[in-house]
């Protein structure tokens, strides 16, 4: 089932490069701070906006060779797993990377679920029930488990892989935040992975469901520090509408974070879709090209000047 958003949740918008206009004002220096001005001067690094199967469809066609991402707070793999794969396969690109959170996997049921030409990954709690992330990818990538950035544990919950097989290293990750941890602790576990990442310089996309409502970040002092944490390694959100909504509530907490330098480029967004009590994100990045199987058949030949 799709269904299209209210216009209330199209008007709630989270920019990250909004300026504090109060301060500009009454600073006398204003004119004389470069990155005042340069942020100033732009707006959210990507614009995402909500898309139906036919709306998606219409639009990513010419992104079909870009590397593309999917993520979806699933809220269980077996109770909604045969969806999902029905959904997806009603949509025109095959995404490189599909990312689930809130999996429910157990020891047991961790290998019983998969879609063909995927591979799959998957960290689930041991005791306690429900959390878990998974993270599936097309065969025709190949990747290494990322064990030193991967942690999980009672604040964090976190999956990562790098993808080898480009012609630049890709690290992907998915992050489940369980809700009533606390934010501080689970920025402290972030700021490790952080740190390793931005040692490498290499391209990373983390995926999510952080129960962290960007909307609110100017209200809510941790969460505040959430996004300084990730826009201090140059991390920036690729969605900025709300991921999930009920008949009171806005929120967004899922997100596509990334710190490529291309990132207003993105094609980004939100799918309709009541899979589950999140709506799933989705990206592809233009400047990353995947070479698909009917492709490497028949290749172009071009010259480069």
């Amino acid at each position: 089932m799709t269904f299209e958003p209210s216009l209330s949740l199209n008007s709630r918008v989270f920019d990250s490069f909004e300026p504090n206009f109060d301060d500009l004002i009454s600073n006398p220096l204003r004119g004389a701070d470069p990155d005042t001005n340069f942020f100033a001067c732009i707006q959210s690094p990507c614009e995402s906006n909500y898309f139906s199967e036919n709306s998606f469809n219409a639009l990513c066609g010419p992104h079909s060779n870009d590397l593309s991402l999917f993520h979806l707070n699933i809220r269980s793999i077996p109770a909604n797993f045969s969806s999902l794969s029905l959904y997806l396969s009603s949509l025109k690109v095959d995404f490189d990377v599909i990312a689930l959170s809130e999996t429910w996997l157990r020891e047991h049921t961790a290998d019983a679920f998969g879609l063909p030409c995927y591979k799959m990954e998957s960290r689930y709690r041991e005791i306690r029930t429900g959390g878990g992330v998974s993270i599936l990818i097309k065969e025709s990538l190949k990747y290494i488990v990322r064990n030193d950035l991967t942690l999980f544990n009672d604040t964090i919950e976190s999956l990562f892989i790098e993808v080898v097989s480009l012609h630049k290293r890709v690290i992907i990750a998915v992050i489940y935040r369980p809700p009533g941890t606390d934010i501080r602790d689970f920025n402290d576990s972030l700021t490790e992975v952080l740190d390793i990442i931005k040692r490498e310089r290499k391209i990373c996309y983390i995926m999510g469901d952080f129960n962290i409502d960007l909307l609110k970040s100017n209200q809510h002092i941790p969460s505040s520090e959430f996004c300084e944490l990730l826009f201090s390694h140059s991390f920036f959100p690729l969605i900025s509408k709300p991921t999930r909504a009920t008949f009171e509530t806005a929120t967004l907490i899922d997100n596509i974070f990334s710190n490529a330098c291309n990132f207003q480029q993105h094609l980004s967004g939100i799918l309709c879709t009541d899979i589950s009590d999140h709506f799933p994100v989705f990206a592809f990045n233009p400047s990353i090209r995947i070479c698909r199987e009917s492709q490497t058949q028949n290749p172009i030949l071009r010259r480069s000047y």
